[in-house]
């Protein structure tokens, strides 16, 4: 409960109070209500009062402290004190009633300490600051009373324990008059309720005496009450029913609860009056010491059944050969009469239906209906207004013997007694199951409609002339506006000015063809459109029902199905050159091998000074060229040979710094940027620095008046929505390596064909187009990704994605060349079967000191050396070779000497080479074409190793 600390105290004689305690204590004091009433003030100083509060600017500090201090107080603080820029003290306290914190008391305007010279400076400051007269302020401040923390927080707390002593004797005050107050309310409300009752109260002793007795006995007996209190049996009762009543009241006495007990009395003008008897013993250590009587005049429900038997006769015969059910019921709702044709419409015999209740008879919808019904005609009986002897018919479900249910149409009125009053209801059923059977199917057929009708995968409607009469929640979807808003609008509103014309014609021609046009949404977006219309009758005109598909899906995909016919066209056309290049590589590889090799060995074989030093130098050079078109032409197509090692991508460009910035220039500023520590990729490390060159290479020319190269790696992680914009693409966790510079950028025509072999921007003479191509080759062998933004004149970003492995990453290692070439003495054993390319390889070990045997195929090197039982250091071994090849070969070798070592060389592509194990991890392998120096620190290299 709430209290009001007004309520509880005399504020007056407060007042007294806290005036008597501020003048002993020389402290101010206040009783404030939680919302910062002020109940009671005594003895506030008058520097706060006169000269603080009273300027608006210093108000607003005491605003805070009074703000804080209830707030603090609110939040179940015992004391809060503040502090004000002053030095002033104040202190407020709580006063609590039954643990409900009403009110606070409020002290202060105080020194905790007595203020020192600075002090008096600052207020003789604040006095000049604020415009106060000094001497009449410097004399309040000496008025301001110096009062220690404990002595201030014991009279806070004597001054609340006081206000809440006084408040709690207010309170019991108030609880005692509230106590006497509804005691007085009480008697007078059961007073009230024994006059409002309509039957007779009567009290009686234990031995059946009556002692009290309600004024409503004169209604009810025709009795004034009195006539009746201290007799122990009155003599009013009809003879007939005395022994019956007497028996009744001797069981009462007994201490047996008995009731509705039915008799007659005779009243004083001589008539007779039916009552219903209640009695009640009152029990206490299992003795009756009183009992308490209910007495109900019940005359007029007996003249109505009595009257309700002569009318049964009157139309009895009439109900019993009825089609229909003829029924009577009481107003308690207990049936007085069933016809026969009961038993044909719900299987139960006219006396089986009448011992059943009506809630028994209905299901309990129907049920509550009839209850709505009469309770809503009863009602109108004490309204003259209202229409009398109506009947009112409905429509109910009854239940039958066998547990079905059978529909009926049923129609009541009241059966009224001579006076008019309503004593029962009439009513007759008729079996209307076979209606309501039609009815429920036509329904079901509407809702079936219906749900076909809003289930469709469009929009449908119905217009006259354009004007929309009907429409389905798919119309409501597909353009935004809700069915009331769509139900008479003009029906072009939902299509684009652009397509208004055509549908219009449409109309207007009566077309019945899907056709497409541009929709409308309510939002104002425009969206591609599928209509088709029917002319059709409807309620007696000639309409149009026409169907609306949103085909936005369907256009997106015809996009993306275009999308991914190009790039199936790319990939095949990129396939097909790279079978080219596999089919030419070969003998291309072989030939270069020859040229390169043998140039080099005859230029060793001149002095540096001779004239054809430098056509040997050009020849190389020019084979080298070719060389170089024939790896490009392979990483393109994706069929050169790689070598992966597990790499971390931050390490690599570091290593490639130097060179890149001495390959870009010193007019462009390279910078290099990583986010934290990188995960790691499986890659060739020789072709991703292929990457990283062309593509630095590339941003060079962009840029030929100097600018920025930006390299920057970082984790990734591309998603399913992601990949769903990119099929080529997998979702998963990937390294990101963006190079971008700020140079001319490139045009969406040419991004088109970036990556196209042997397409050039550049002009004659300056580019083979096969720089990017390379790119897009290494990057897709390695499972990657790559993608260009760029816009003219902004610059170019090229961003890679090569996909995470979770290894230990392998040691990068600077190979430096030598000048010489490496020699050995050991036994080399090279099958070739290519003329030009074995004479090349043993010319070039014969010179280097190795002791070379040769053979053009396996079967022929196999016989030579079980023929000369040669003891052989190393095989050199083309792979692809006819009749054997140079793996079968190897592993014949290696178990007729074990300590045999093998080194592979090819001039065919990557899937061909896979096709003969080649590529499996520890084997030794050198590519065509080579140079003398590199086949002989191959051999070496080989041959040095352990394994």
């Amino acid at each position: 409960m709430t209290y009001n600390l007004k309520e509880l105290v005399d504020i007056e004689k407060l007042q007294k109070i806290t005036d008597e305690l501020s003048s002993a204590s020389s402290v101010l004091s206040a009783v404030l209500t939680l919302d910062g009433e002020i109940l009671t003030s005594s003895g506030w100083q008058r520097i706060c009062k006169d000269f603080h509060r009273a300027h608006p600017q210093i108000a607003k500090e005491c605003n805070k402290s009074d703000t804080k201090l209830r707030k603090e107080m609110n939040q179940g603080e015992w004391f809060a004190m503040y502090k004000c820029p002053r030095g002033l003290v104040d202190i407020s306290a709580p006063i609590i009633i039954e643990g409900e914190h009403i009110a606070n008391v409020f002290s202060g305007q105080v020194f905790l300490e007595p203020p020192d010279n600075s002090t008096e400076q600052f207020f003789r400051e604040q006095a000049k600051k604020f415009g106060f007269d000094e001497k009449d302020y410097m004399s309040a401040f000496k008025e301001i009373p110096v009062i220690s923390e404990d002595k201030l927080k014991s009279t806070i707390s004597f001054l609340a324990r006081l206000v809440q002593m006084i408040a709690e004797n207010g309170l019991q005050q108030l609880k005692e008059l509230e106590v006497y107050k509804k005691l007085d309310e009480s008697e007078e409300k059961y007073r009230m309720m024994i006059q409002l009752i309509p039957d007779m109260l009567m009290l009686m002793d234990s031995k059946g005496v009556a002692v009290y007795i309600s004024p409503q006995a004169e209604t009810v007996l025709g009795y004034p009450s009195e006539t009746f209190i201290g007799i122990d049996f009155p003599d009013i009762i009809h003879k007939d029913d005395v022994e019956r009543v007497l028996k009744h009241q001797q069981q009462v006495i007994l201490g047996e609860k008995l009731t509705d007990l039915e008799y007659r009395i005779i009243d004083k003008e001589g008539s007779i009056r039916w009552v219903s008897h209640t009695a009640t013993p009152v029990i206490e250590n299992n003795q009756v010491v009183r009992i308490f009587n209910i007495v109900k005049n019940v005359t007029d429900k007996k003249l109505a059944e009595q009257t309700l038997r002569e009318s049964e006769s009157k139309y009895r015969l009439l109900a019993e050969n009825a089609s229909d059910v003829i029924w009577t019921m009481d107003l308690e709702q207990k049936y007085t009469y069933v016809s026969a044709s009961v038993e044909k419409m719900r299987g139960y015999t006219p006396e089986e239906a009448i011992n059943a209740s009506v809630e028994e008879t209905l299901t309990p919808a129907s049920y509550e209906k009839v209850i709505q019904v009469i309770m809503q005609e009863l009602e109108k009986e004490n309204d003259p207004d209202a229409e009398k002897n109506r009947t009112v018919t409905m429509e109910l479900e009854q239940t039958c013997k066998d547990g079905t249910t059978v529909w009926t149409e049923v129609s009541t009125s009241f059966i009224r007694n001579e006076d008019g009053l309503a004593i029962g209801v009439m009513g007759i059923a008729r079996d209307i199951s076979e209606r309501k059977k039609t009815e429920n199917a036509l329904r079901e057929s509407e809702k079936r409609f219906k749900a076909l009708h809003n289930a469709s995968f469009g929009g449908i409607t119905i217009h006259d002339k354009g004007v929309i009469l009907e429409c389905n929640h798919g119309l409501s979807v597909i353009t935004g506006y809700s069915a009331d808003e769509l139900i008479g609008m003009d029906g072009l509103l939902l299509i684009s000015e652009k397509s208004r014309d055509l549908v219009m014609s449409n109309i207007l021609s009566g077309y019945e063809k899907p056709y497409e046009a541009i929709g409308l949404r309510k939002n104002g977006e425009e969206y591609p459109l599928r209509l088709e219309a029917r002319n059709v009758p409807y309620k007696g005109k000639n309409v149009r029902t026409v169907e609306f598909r949103d085909i936005t899906d369907a256009k997106e995909a015809e996009k993306e199905k275009f999308k991914l016919e190009a790039q199936l066209q790319q990939s095949q056309k990129m396939e097909s050159i790279g079978r080219l290049a596999g089919g030419v590589a070969h003998d291309f590889n072989n030939l270069l091998t020859g040229i390169i090799g043998n140039v080099m060995l005859a230029k060793m074989d001149i002095s540096p000074d001779d004239p054809l030093s430098e056509t040997f130098d050009e020849i190389n050079q020019a084979a080298q060229s070719a060389a170089n078109l024939t790896h490009q032409l392979l990483a393109f197509s994706r069929k050169q040979i790689i070598k992966p090692k597990v790499l971390d991508l931050n390490e690599l460009i570091k290593n490639l710094n130097k060179m890149l910035q001495r390959l870009i220039g010193e007019h462009i500023e390279l910078r290099t940027f990583s986010k934290g520590s990188l995960s790691l990729i499986k890659s060739d490390p020789s072709q991703v620095e292929q990457i990283i060159i062309n593509l630095a290479v590339n941003a060079r020319d962009a840029m030929p008046n100097g600018g920025k190269l930006t390299i920057e790696t970082a984790d990734a992680s591309l998603d399913a929505e992601y990949c769903k914009k990119h099929p080529h693409v997998e979702a998963g966790n990937y390294v990101l390596l963006a190079i971008s510079d700020n140079g001319v950028g490139i045009d969406k025509e040419t991004q088109q064909h970036i990556f196209d072999p042997f397409y050039t921007t550049k002009e004659e003479g300056r580019g083979t187009g096969l720089g990017l191509s390379t790119v897009y080759g290494i990057i897709k062998q390695h499972n990657g990704h790559i993608e260009v933004y760029s816009e003219l004149g902004h610059g170019t970003t090229f961003r890679v994605y090569l996909p995470v492995v979770y290894d230990k990453a392998d040691k990068l290692t600077n190979t430096k060349t030598r000048a010489d070439i490496p020699e050995g003495t050991e036994t080399v054993l090279v099958v070739e079967d290519e003329d030009l390319v074995r004479n090349i390889a043993i010319k070039i070990l014969k010179r280097q000191g190795y002791k070379v045997y040769s053979a053009d195929s396996g079967g022929n090197a196999q016989a030579l050396v079980e023929d000369k039982n040669l003891a052989l250091d190393l095989l050199v071994t083309d792979i692809v070779m006819p009749n054997m090849n140079g793996r079968e070969l190897a592993e014949r070798m290696v178990t007729r000497s074990p300590d045999l070592k093998v080194l592979y060389t090819s001039g065919y592509t990557e899937d061909v080479i896979g096709h003969h194990g080649i590529l499996d991890e520890g084997l030794h392998f050198i590519g065509k074409p080579y140079t003398p120096f590199e086949l002989a620190k191959k051999v070496r290299k080989v041959l040095d190793t352990s394994q």
